[in-house]
């Protein structure tokens, strides 16, 4: 006959013990929809108090502009009266007569001053008591918040690349020197500025235009900031890319002066627009030095790395020139 083993007693009890912790301290921990829904409670309860506060004052306000109110028609009656008298020749003086007309004026000084104020606070309490009541999050709006903030890294690429605001950037240049394996500060700060100061020369927003060449100068002409620059170009072209600054350099100074030109020029005169495609023309030259620059910060050899699934498709590998 098989004996059946007897279980000890302390396995269930020690089973038992480690889920009544668990579930104890699943309940001590509050949820994160609880501690939002805590905040936004008191949260409430603040609105509420500054909505209680608001409607104290406007009624504290508009009893003091009722006094003043009478006080001032008060006033206005004995002015009346003492000019009357003073038309019939009883002695009243005319300095008193101005006197009591300086104060009437100073009441109703008050008395714009005290409107001015309650209509502040009367805005104010209109913006509080028109503002939407926070509500509680759901499940819903929770996933798309989480959802909203994994994907913003990406957004700002996107955005680097293709505008920003209202401005989107439609120059094929700008966007394909944006697509290089560049990680340099100085040399995308040298980018932006060298290209906004060709959107400012064809909107001949020309002391704009003038504030992007002089960072810009700032940038190529220091030797601090060429160090940088010159830090993430490649063993090879480090030569070339002290070259390529040094004809940057020189390009600006002409390039400030056809500014200046056009800013001294007439608006619409041919002097202007003389300057000003003189200006373009350089501001060309400086862009295209620009690009040979950023490809000399191209690592060696880099290839960009395409994904397996797109193997069979045709690759474009090396340079090419669109007609």
């Amino acid at each position: 006959m098989a004996t059946v083993a007897e279980i000890p007693d302390e396995v269930p009890t020690t089973t038992t013990t480690t889920a009544a912790t668990t579930t104890a301290t699943a309940t001590t921990t509050p949820k994160a929809s609880q501690v939002q829904a805590a905040k936004l409670r008191e949260a409430n309860a603040k609105y509420k108090n500054v909505l209680k506060l608001a409607k104290e004052r406007i009624q504290a306000q508009e009893e003091e502009i009722d006094a003043l109110r009478a006080a001032a028609k008060k006033h206005k009656e004995e002015l009346e009266k003492e000019k009357r008298a003073h038309s019939a020749g009883n002695g009243y003086s005319s300095s008193d007569y101005y006197d009591n007309n300086s104060n009437n004026n100073s009441n109703n000084n008050k008395i714009v001053s005290w409107i001015q104020q309650t209509f502040v606070a009367t805005s104010l309490a209109a913006t509080i008591w028109m503002a939407p009541v926070p509500s509680l999050p759901t499940s819903s709006t929770m996933f798309s918040s989480s959802l909203h903030n994994s994907n913003s890294n990406i957004v700002y690429a996107k955005e680097m690349s293709s505008g920003s605001g209202s401005r989107v950037n439609k120059d094929p240049e700008s966007l394909l020197r944006l697509g290089l394996p560049i990680k340099n500060k100085e040399a995308r700060q040298l980018q932006e500025k060298i290209e906004d100061l060709k959107t400012n020369l064809a909107s001949k927003r020309k002391s704009a235009a003038l504030d992007d060449l002089k960072k810009a100068k700032t940038l190529i002409s220091t030797s601090t900031q060429q160090q940088k620059l010159i830090s993430s170009c490649r063993d090879s072209g480090t030569t070339t890319c002290k070259s390529i600054l040094e004809q940057m350099d020189e390009t600006t100074t002409p390039l400030e002066q056809d500014i200046r030109d056009s800013l001294s020029s007439l608006q619409g005169s041919e002097q202007e627009r003389t300057a000003l495609d003189r200006a373009y023309k350089l501001q060309d030259t400086l862009q295209t030095s620009l690009t040979q620059l950023q490809e000399q910060m191209v690592p060696e050899g880099y290839k960009t790395p395409v994904p397996s699934e797109y193997n069979d498709l045709p690759q474009l590998e090396g340079r090419a020139t669109v007609e």
